[in-house]
C-alpha cells in the first residue's frame, strides 16, 4: 500500500502498550499524534504480518501525512500494526491498528438501591471508532445455585420498535407490598438504546427501571461486527476479533438494610440502660433497708 525504508527486524509489543485503533478492512483511519504543528514529525510502521519496521513514507491516495496526523486509506491486512510518530529520536505516541473489536472495559460492579433506576450507569463503548458494531445484553446468575449454570448466559429482550417481547423472562414472585403478585418482566421495565457519540465511538446503554432484587446478576454487553448491514455470525465472541463482550455485575440492595443494624444497637443501649437503672435503683433499695435494720437494732445509740 505504501512505500516503506530502512527495513529493521523487530518484534511488535503488545497491543495494549498502546492505543488500540480498530479498523475496517477496506475502510479508511485517521492517526492524531497531537503535537505542536510547527514540530517536525517522522512515523515508522511495524508490520502485525512480518514483524518489520520501516519509516512510513507518504503515498499519494493512499498514506496522507497532514503535520501530526498520518490517514491510511483503503485499509488492507498488511496496513495492520504499529504505527509510532517521533520528535527527534524520541518517541511521542503509538497506535496499534488491527481489526479486532475493543469495548472498554466496565465497573466490577455497581450498586443501586431497589426501586431505582440505573440510568447510564450499564453502558458500553467501543475503544475505537471506524467499525460499524451490533450490540446486544445478556445476563448470567450471579451466584447460581447450579453449579452447571456458572456460565449460561440469557439474552436481554428489551422492549423496542423492533421488538415487542411478547415471550417474557419467567422471574420468581416477590413485591414488597404484595409477595404473591409477580415481578414486572425485566422486559417491560428495561430499555436498550444505542449510538455514536462526538468521536464516532459507537456505545450501548442498557437501562433498567424499578430494579428488583431478582435483577442482581452479571450483565454482559456483546459487540459484533456488521458487515454489508448485517452482524456477523461468530461461534464464540471470546476467540474472534470480529467480536468482544465487556461485564458488569449489577447489585440491587434494600434501601433500609443499613438501618436494621443501627435500629439493632439502638435496642440494645435501651436494653443496657434500663438493666443498669433497675440495678441501680435494686442496690438503693437494699441500702435503705440495711440502714433502718441498723437503726432499729437492740443497743443502738441514738
Amino acid at each position: 500500500m505504501f512505500m516503506c525504508l530502512a527495513f529493521v527486524c523487530c518484534k511488535a509489543e503488545d497491543d495494549e502498550e498502546h492505543d488500540f485503533a480498530s479498523v475496517k478492512i477496506g475502510g479508511q483511519k485517521t492517526l492524531d499524534c497531537k503535537t505542536d504543528d510547527d514540530v517536525p514529525l517522522s512515523w515508522t510502521f511495524t508490520s502485525q504480518m512480518t514483524n518489520e519496521t520501516s519509516t512510513l513514507m507518504e503515498v499519494e491516495d493512499e498514506v496522507i501525512i497532514d503535520k501530526n496526523k498520518i490517514v491510511l486509506k483503503n485499509v488492507e491486512e498488511e496496513d495492520l500494526g504499529v504505527y509510532r510518530c517521533f520528535i527527534g529520536d524520541e518517541e511521542e505516541k503509538s497506535f496499534f491498528v488491527d481489526i479486532s473489536l475493543k469495548l472498554k472495559k466496565l465497573a466490577k460492579s455497581f450498586s443501586i438501591d431497589e426501586g431505582s433506576s440505573t440510568k447510564d450507569d450499564l453502558k458500553c463503548t467501543m475503544i475505537s471508532s471506524g467499525q460499524e458494531v451490533s450490540f446486544k445484553w445478556f445476563t448470567k446468575p450471579f451466584e447460581p445455585e447450579d453449579p452447571a449454570d456458572k456460565d449460561k448466559i440469557t439474552p436481554i429482550c428489551s422492549k423496542s420498535e423492533d421488538s415487542d417481547c411478547s415471550i417474557p423472562d419467567a422471574q420468581a414472585l416477590f413485591n414488597k407490598k404484595d409477595k404473591d403478585a409477580p415481578v414486572v418482566p425485566l422486559a417491560e421495565r428495561s430499555e436498550i438504546t444505542s449510538g455514536v457519540d462526538e468521536n464516532g465511538l459507537p456505545w450501548s446503554v442498557l437501562t433498567i427501571r424499578d430494579t428488583d432484587l431478582t435483577d442482581r446478576k452479571i450483565y454482559i454487553c456483546e459487540a459484533t461486527l456488521v458487515e454489508d448491514g448485517v452482524p456477523v455470525i461468530v461461534d464464540d465472541c471470546k476467540e474472534s476479533k470480529q467480536c468482544d463482550q465487556a461485564e458488569i455485575i449489577l447489585r440491587v440492595k434494600d434501601p433500609l438494610a443499613a438501618v436494621w443494624p443501627f435500629c439493632g444497637i439502638v435496642v440494645e443501649v435501651v436494653l443496657l440502660c434500663i438493666i443498669i437503672f433497675f440495678c441501680e435503683k435494686r442496690q438503693s433499695a437494699e441500702k435503705d433497708d440495711y440502714d433502718e435494720g441498723s437503726n432499729g437494732a437492740p443497743g443502738s445509740r441514738k
